[in-house]
């Protein structure tokens, strides 16, 4: 997970708190495809937290959005 942040943030970093990495680097591993239980596990976190925190606020976005979409 290290040297993927690193290369996200490029050589010099960011002044980020560790959290703004972490967020980013579970929700960038999601958006990739990743099973959510190895994220999870490499996150050292919970599937629940994960659902809780980055799937389920995203899910009603994702519906919304489905909605507007014109029938092809």
């Amino acid at each position: 997970m290290h040297e993927f942040l690193k290369h996200m943030v490029g050589s010099k970093g960011a002044d980020l708190p560790s959290p703004v990495y972490l967020y980013l680097w579970i929700t960038t591993m999601l958006n990739e495809g990743i099973e959510m239980s190895t994220v999870a596990y490499l996150a050292e976190t919970s599937v629940r937290m994960i659902m809780k925190y980055y799937y389920e606020p995203h899910s009603a976005d994702r519906a919304r959005a489905s909605e507007m979409l014109p029938a092809f």
